[in-house]
Parts: C-alpha cells; structure tokens; sequence
C-alpha cells in the first residue's frame, strides 16, 4: 500500500509565500521542494522548535525534525572514579623523547 502525500491546506505554496516564518501544529506534513529555505515552527506537544528547511529535507516529514521526548536523566548519584592514576604525562613525553637515542637510560620517575 503506498503512503499519502499529506499537505496541510495551511501550508500552500500561496500562504508560504505571504508568511517568513510559519508556526504549524501539523507534523505529519511532507516536505516540498517549494518549502526550501523557508523557516518553520513545528509543535513538540509543549512548545515549538525552530526549522530552516534544505534540499535534503525534501520528502521528509515535518515531524521527523522535532524531538518530542526528552533525554532521560540517570536518577543514580554519580560516584567518584575507582580507577587509580596512571603516569603523568610529563613522564610519558620524557620517555617518549628518551626512546629514539640509543645507549641512553630511562629517566626515572618522580614522585
């Protein structure tokens, strides 16, 4: 079964023409080529996210550029790293230096 085109009647080529920016509550409409470079305020369910239309949005839907759920946030507290402290990294460049010249010893780590 193929898919309907959904063009909202609000959305006309005519009425795009008029407006700068167009607020609309319908996200199920597809993206037209005559939309490019039009800005819109598609309805998330409790406000209205900003969209500048590209060529490569055309044949999307409206909806698919607006996130209507948000990131969970982990309710645990964040504890502190277990990992212990590996060398510094001004030890790991003085060996880096050392490692090219033969017959030379490895510096020795400071503490």
């Amino acid at each position: 079964m193929k898919t309907k085109n959904f063009f909202h009647p609000s959305l006309s080529p005519e009425k795009l023409a008029q407006k700068k920016e167009v607020r609309t509550w319908s996200r199920a409409t597809v993206i037209r080529e005559d939309m490019i470079s039009k800005s819109f305020q598609i309805h998330r369910g409790q406000d209205f996210t900003a969209l500048k239309i590209h060529e490569k949005m055309v044949g999307y839907r409206l909806g698919e550029f607006a996130r209507t759920r948000r990131r969970g946030k982990d309710p645990r507290p964040k504890l502190p790293s277990r990992r212990k402290a590996g060398p510094s990294s001004s030890y790991l460049l003085e060996i880096k230096k050392a490692l090219p010249q033969k017959g030379k010893p490895l510096p020795k780590k400071k503490k």
